[in-house]
This record gives C-alpha cells, structure tokens and sequence, in this order.
C-alpha cells in the first residue's frame, strides 16, 4: 500500500488531541491536517477514534540465549500478538557466555522476513570481552543500549547473570564515550538481601504472594537504584532503570534528575494494576514483587509527574502454566510470565485513561514519545509528524474487549490480565504504512518489520534528561 488517507480522526500527542487528517505516502507520514485537498488511493474514516503514534516496547526478552535461530521463531510467534496490541517497535535482549561480534551478524539476519513490527537489540553485558566489544557494537551494528544485572551469582540465580560492581562500573564509562543515545540500562535488585531474606521467610514457614513479596522488600530495589545512579554520576553515563516498583526508586530517580543527570525510571503495567494484596490466580510470583497499594499509587503519580517516563512489558515466550507455583509452596518453579507486549495499550487505556488516573496525552508520552528519545528512534519514531515513520494504532475508545490469550494471538497460555474487561482497544495498527492488524485479525505478513539502527552523536556527559 503506497498511499492511505485516515479521515475524521481524533490525532493524540503528547500537547494536546487535534481533529485531523493524517495521510500516509510511501511508509511516512506526509501530512496531519483538516484539509479536502488531502487524497489517497485507500480512504479510511476513524471518525470517533484515535490515532496514536505505534507503542514501542522498550522491554522485551524474546531471543534471549543469543542464538539467531531462537530469535526468529520468537518473532514469528510473539510479533502477532505485539502488532495486535498496537505495538510497532521494541526492544528484546539477548545474552551469552561468550563474545557478541560472531554471534550479531546471525541475530540481525533473523530478523529480516520473521518480524511483523521492528526490532532493536540490547545485548546483555555478562563478560569483560562485552565491554570491549561495545565500540564495535555501536559502530558497525548500530547499538546504543546495553544491558546489566548488577549484583554477584546468588543461590537465587545459578549459574546466571550477575555481574560485579567492577564490570558494571567499567561498562558505564565504555557506554558514556559515545554520547547520545547511548544509555546503560539495569535491573536493580539487591540479590545478597533477597537471598538471605528468603532463607529466613522459608525457615519461619511462610509462604504464598504475600510472602514471595516480603522476601524482596523496597530497600532491595532502592539500594541497587542508588548504587546504579551513584556509578552513572561518575562515569557521566545515562541510566535507564528497568521495571521500577517502589516509592523509594522513584525517589531516587527523581533525585538524580533534580540535579540535572540523564536518568530514565520505566514501569510495567502489572505494577500499575495490581498491588501484593489482590487475589491473583495463578498466583502473583513476580520478579521484581508486586508491592503495596501506596506503592501503586506512588507509581502513578510518579508517571504523570515526569519520574516514571517509560513503560515496558517485559514480554517473555513460553508455556507458563505447568511451570507457575502453588501458594503453598511458593519457593518452587518459575515466575509469572509477563507475555505482555500486546496488552500495554489495553491495560494503559482501561487502568489509566479510563479511571482517571492518567491522560492520554500523557499516555502517548510514556508508550511511544519517550521510549523513541531514549533510545534514539526519534523523530522517525514515536510522533506523528509528516516525515516520520508511518507507524501508528488506531483505538476506539468506547471499545470493551475481555482480555484473554486469543484476542491478542497470544501464542501462550496465559496471561497475568487474563479475565481484565478493557475500555479502549487497538482496533488498527499500521507498520511502516502497511495495515498489519484489523480489528483483531492479522492482516499483515512476517518481515514488514525492520532492524532499528541507532547511530551514536559523540556528545559525551550528563545533559538535559531526554525524557519527562
């Protein structure tokens, strides 16, 4: 499709709701007006919808053993249900327990003809050939983001990611060298706590959510968050803090940028919906923990006052049921799956929006505006402005959809917002100027989907923070 005119939409940014227009030649966006000098082959009237930018997921985990191979059956499977939910660009990490450079050729390759929305990578830094092969991954692949799980192997984590304050330490300043977008990105869980923690709750026999929450308490995140903006101060790094959950993160976010540090707090929206106390089936094993309610509504107000700027999803593949634990034994087998790429838009509308607890101007801001800045997309993505890419969602939202695994072509078998009745859904979404999803059918085709090629200003040091 080369040309398509949106006609009598409500245009949604970040300043404010226009009646316009939008027309799309040849994959940009052209024009954004009241005019009837507009015309295209292919007409469509949205009256009483909304156009948004597409949502880009900043957060997924979809090929996360580095293998190219697994990388694209991940796309092929977990993009339908991203383009659905009127996702049209992410981020995925992946990680290895050897050098990158022979492993990215075969990760880009795998996504050419497997995704239907486009791609960034974030390689996760485990080993000290990583940070040297960080200027070879910016220059020749195009990546500006790079990933850490700060903290030593734990018995809660064997064999896995932890990685010492050294190696952290040493990434930030190879990271800060090149400048805009350059940005490290950081699970912040202190594991030394949770791990004895846990030891103590398990040997006083508690267990169920509650208790899974208790082993992981506030000053866990809180102390990893401050540890992590204290490092990127000195190595004049920006910091992106992943799924942010508690009051005292926010905190220390907004702390760091009062004084004028490029730091990025994101939020998952199963920390905006649910809170330790509600009665979740399968039970709510997260990591990190669902918290309290006055960590919820800290989270909210930290959203609409600019601390919490980013939301994510987290999105991870896989059968989930069979592996989920029991209340009663909360200890053993793996987590919630947080297969959620495709329900931020959804859960956004009906928990914010709707409720009131967020605009959708502000809305647009954290789910497509200021993940496109942060990991420099923008302006190509996350705006709706002639020259920009034509990637876009259209939402109805009078629309009130039962969220279940179907409605999104989920290809798994569950998902935590199973049963959610929605007010507002994606009823279109728009790749690249190709229709990809049509009230909820998949009209598009694997490979619409790009490699988002990020390049690397030079401009070193702490700067205005990039988003609000």
């Amino acid at each position: 499709m080369t040309e398509l005119l949106l006609r009598n939409g409500k245009v949604a940014t970040p300043f404010g709701i226009v009646d316009a227009d939008l027309l799309v030649q040849d994959g940009k966006i052209t024009a954004v007006s009241r005019s009837s000098l507009l015309h295209a082959e292919h007409t469509l009237d949205v009256a009483g919808k909304y156009v948004l930018p597409g949502v880009i997921d900043p957060h997924t985990e979809l090929g996360f053993d580095g293998e190219p191979s697994t990388l694209a059956e991940a796309l092929r499977s977990e993009t339908p249900s991203m383009v659905t939910g009127g996702v049209t660009s992410f981020i995925t990490h992946f990680r290895g327990q050897v050098p990158y450079g022979g492993l990215l050729r075969g990760v880009l390759d795998a996504i050419e003809g497997n995704s239907m929305a486009n791609v960034g990578v974030r390689p996760l830094i485990k080993l000290p050939e990583h940070v040297e092969e960080i200027p070879m991954m910016v220059h020749e692949f195009g990546i500006t983001d790079f990933k850490f799980y700060p903290g030593p192997h734990t018995e809660l984590f064997r064999g896995a990611w932890g990685v010492d304050d050294g190696l952290v330490y040493k990434g930030f300043g190879a990271i800060a060298a090149f400048g805009y977008p350059g940005v490290a990105v950081a699970h912040c869980e202190n594991w030394i706590l949770i791990a004895a923690i846990t030891k103590s709750l398990i040997t006083k026999g508690r267990s169920g959510q509650v208790a899974w929450s208790d082993a992981r308490p506030n000053v866990a995140e809180e102390d990893m968050i401050a540890r992590m903006i204290l490092y990127a101060k000195h190595t004049r790094c920006p910091l992106y803090i992943l799924h942010v959950t508690t009051a005292e993160g926010v905190g220390a976010i907004a702390a760091a940028r009062r004084e004028g540090y490029d730091v990025i707090g994101e939020t998952l929206p199963v920390f905006l919906a649910y809170s330790k106390f509600d009665q979740l089936d399968p039970v709510g094993k997260h990591f990190p923990p669902l918290r309290s309610p006055e960590d919820v509504s800290a989270m909210w107000r930290a959203l609409n006052e600019g601390v919490i700027s980013a939301i994510g999803s987290d999105h991870a593949p896989g059968r989930w049921k069979a592996k989920l634990p029991s209340a009663d034994n909360i200890w053993v087998g793996g987590g919630t799956s947080d297969a959620g790429a495709g329900v931020i838009l959804p859960v956004m509308l009906t928990e914010g929006v709707s409720k009131g607890r967020t605009t959708l101007e502000r809305l647009v801001e954290v789910c497509s505006l200021n993940p496109a800045k942060a990991f420099g997309l923008y302006p190509a993505k996350g705006a709706l402005l002639p020259g920009s890419d034509a990637d876009l969602v259209v939402v109805d939202p009078r629309r009130e959809v039962l969220l279940k695994p179907e409605a999104l072509h989920l290809s798994t078998d569950y998902s935590r917002f199973e049963g959610m009745r929605c007010r507002g859904w994606p009823v279109m979404t728009v790749v690249g100027g190709e229709i990809v999803a049509e009230e909820g059918n998949l009209v598009g085709r694997p490979g619409l989907g790009g490699y988002l090629r990020r390049t690397v200003n030079g401009s070193a040091g702490p700067g205005v923070p990039r988003c609000h």
